[in-house]
């Protein structure tokens, strides 16, 4: 589609310069001078002109097809909107959508991470839920009250409570796959 009208301007001032009397071009600019789009192709509009106006038709299309497929109004509502108003628009839909995107994906990861049935049990009665508790005199640390050689034996390095809630998650559940319920003798049982 671009090629055919690319190929169509070209056609358009190809016969602008073939119209124009042999003698003034041969006193004109050479016709590979970029000046030769400054010549005038109909009426007023030079050939530059009008190759600008419909590269801001066609801009002007492709942000109105964009919005009309994206933008929660009706068609109607930007039809008669200016090609600023249509990038406008089009730049607070896309972060619209960016920011819908990371929302969606966080609430996705925060499921996931989120212990479950006996975990979540353990962890609300450990920490209360809170992944960054400390307890035992600072022995006992994070979601599931980890001490620090428990945490290591099951692949943790650094402090638990430093780690997200889907890692302190992953580890208590490797030592609940190990060990069952044991290793929280108070909240496990």
């Amino acid at each position: 589609m671009r090629t055919s009208r690319t190929l169509a301007l070209a056609g358009a001032a190809t016969a602008a310069l073939a119209a124009a009397p042999a003698a003034a071009l041969a006193d004109g600019p050479d016709v590979g001078d970029p000046s030769v789009l400054d010549a005038a192709l109909a009426g007023d509009d030079t050939i530059a002109e009008t190759m600008r106006g419909h590269t801001r038709a066609r801009a002007h299309r492709r942000l109105l097809r964009e919005l009309r497929r994206h933008d929660r109004r009706p068609s109607g509502a930007v039809a008669g909107l200016t090609t600023r108003e249509l990038r406008a628009r089009t730049r607070e839909l896309r972060a619209e959508r960016r920011a819908e995107a990371r929302a969606a994906q966080a609430a996705e990861e925060a499921a996931a991470a989120a212990p479950t049935g006996v975990l979540a049990a353990i962890a609300q009665c450990e920490s209360g839920g809170d992944p960054t508790a400390i307890g035992g005199g600072g022995l006992y640390r994070g979601l599931y009250q980890f001490d620090l050689q428990t945490w290591q034996s099951v692949g943790g390095t650094g402090d638990p409570a430093a780690a997200s809630v889907a890692e302190q998650t992953k580890r208590a559940q490797i030592l609940y796959e190990r060990a069952g319920t044991s290793p929280w003798p108070v909240c496990g049982g």
